[in-house]
């Protein structure tokens, strides 16, 4: 597999997501921005190739659990992914700024979610644009690991994983 090259334009592209998915406010107390979120991060996958499945949760339908795959190459390797697109809740009094506008303070980025998980979850978008095609993907994403997983942890048994090497 080649190394893919983060260049300046995939930072660029990075803040760009970011930015969009912290001012959504994905969190459990507001469901417009859990299901603004993860429409958004499907839409991401399906342009980069991914076949796209919900499970939904019936009694919260904003957040499902989001099951991408990119089968490159029947005869290659999986790699394997798990995260969650949802965030904690912000106390805006104990913020020097907004929680819900992506900010750069002494080089940084700070917004609600940015280190667990939003720009984790964007690097690895962009770079799965630049993957090798002989590699398959799959990544599984749910909505409400900030609440403690309820739907999630009951469907895990259920889900049926393809021959994953490295997760």
């Amino acid at each position: 597999m080649i190394s893919p090259t983060w260049l300046d334009q995939d930072t660029e592209e990075c803040h760009s997501i970011v930015s969009h998915w912290v001012s959504m406010r994905a969190i459990e107390s507001n469901p417009s921005g859990l299901d603004e979120i993860h429409r958004d991060i499907c839409s991401r996958f399906v342009e980069l190739g991914f076949t796209v499945h919900l499970d939904e949760n019936t009694s919260a339908p904003h957040r499902p659990l989001i099951c991408a795959i990119r089968e490159s190459n029947p005869d290659g390797p999986w790699l394997g992914f798990w995260g969650h697109y949802d965030v904690e809740p912000a106390v805006e009094a104990d913020w020097s700024t907004s929680p819900w506008h992506l900010e750069e303070v002494d080089s940084r980025w700070v917004g609600r979610g940015v280190g667990d998980n939003l720009v984790p979850l964007a690097q690895r978008l962009i770079l799965f644009g630049k993957m090798d095609p002989k590699v398959n993907l799959v990544y599984y994403l749910q909505g409400e690991e900030e609440i403690g997983s309820p739907f999630a942890e009951s469907q895990y048994g259920s889900i049926k994983v393809p021959p994953v090497e490295l997760w």
